[in-house]
């Protein structure tokens, strides 16, 4: 029963999760400059949409009223982009199929990073650690999506 109400509650985590998959080391060592050059240029694009949906008046700036509601339209459009990265078939609705599909992957991941010695089986220690992997993955997954520049680094300008 416990095991149950644990796969349960994992299975709904890493739908949640999947919706921001984070990238792996080796990915991020193999594009290199490409990969955190298309980074700046999606946290680039986000906040010029965030931007335009807020300025109501179109007239180039925010006022006090606008600025107010930016947090809210930046939580929509983040809400929009995971519904799309979830949505396989890109047809505007997600199938039971599509969240399956999209926890395995991140159950896989998750199993592979609390797999420390890599023999395709968790020990009972590997599987006592597995909350705090995927609390690291959730983590990780968080910092590269306000990591704008890529750089691994957090800067104010990029928290602001």
């Amino acid at each position: 029963m416990k095991l149950r109400r644990f796969s349960k509650g994992l299975f709904a985590a890493c739908l949640v999760a999947a919706a921001f998959p984070p990238s792996t080391s080796a990915e991020s060592e193999r594009d290199g400059n490409e990969d955190s050059q298309s980074k700046r240029e999606a946290a680039a694009a986000f906040r010029a949409e965030a931007f335009r949906a807020a300025d109501k008046d179109a007239d180039g700036y925010l006022s006090a009223a606008e600025f107010a509601e930016l947090p809210a339209l930046m939580a929509a459009l983040r809400r929009q982009r995971a519904f799309e990265r979830l949505d396989a078939d890109g047809d505007g609705q997600l199938m039971q199929e599509e969240l399956a599909s999209a926890a395995k992957r991140r159950e896989a991941e998750a199993f592979r990073a609390a797999d420390k010695d890599a023999d395709g089986h968790l020990s009972a220690a590997e599987f006592a650690e597995l909350p705090s992997v995927m609390a690291a993955l959730r983590r990780q997954c968080a910092f590269e999506r306000l990591d704008a520049d890529g750089d691994g680094q957090l800067m104010q300008k990029e928290l602001d």
